[in-house]
């Protein structure tokens, strides 16, 4: 049975912006290696990520970004069985926050700023699916 897990956390000073893309590259692969797919979004020291796959492949790699001290009150936003996922095309898709629009941000109630703390329940998965049309967008935009 697959899961989708969608967690929020704040970096800690321990984390730098420019860790972003390390964090990514490792995180493709381990993702690949476990199946598990989904997206992560970060911006304002925040993260908000969804990870989709198997229950115990999804499981054992929270309990890993638990552990992980670049970041701190990290906080399980939803966790639900699903019968598809959302993200399977993407091991990791990426979103900063300085790339999207504050109109979507204030669409989710954020005040303008990324703040996954702030979301009310259930809006995590919806702000994930509208950055994941915004990025298919641009990438179809640039490869015009």
């Amino acid at each position: 049975m697959n899961v989708r897990l969608i967690y929020c956390s704040r970096a800690t000073d321990k984390f730098r912006a420019s860790d972003i893309y390390e964090l990514l590259e490792k995180a493709v692969r381990r993702n690949e290696e476990l199946g598990i797919t989904g997206i992560l979004f970060y911006g304002n020291q925040n993260f908000l990520q969804c990870l989709e796959g198997p229950r115990d492949k999804v499981n054992l790699l929270y309990r890993v970004i638990l552990s992980d001290r670049r970041h701190e009150k990290i906080t399980l936003l939803e966790y639900e069985e699903i019968a598809e996922r959302c993200f399977a095309d993407w091991s990791m898709g990426y979103v900063c926050a300085n790339d999207i629009n504050k109109e979507l941000m204030e669409l989710y109630k954020t005040k303008g700023l990324f703040d996954p703390f702030s979301l009310k329940s259930g809006y995590s998965l919806g702000l994930l699916l509208e950055l994941q049309q915004q990025l298919i967008q641009r990438h179809a935009a640039l490869a015009k």
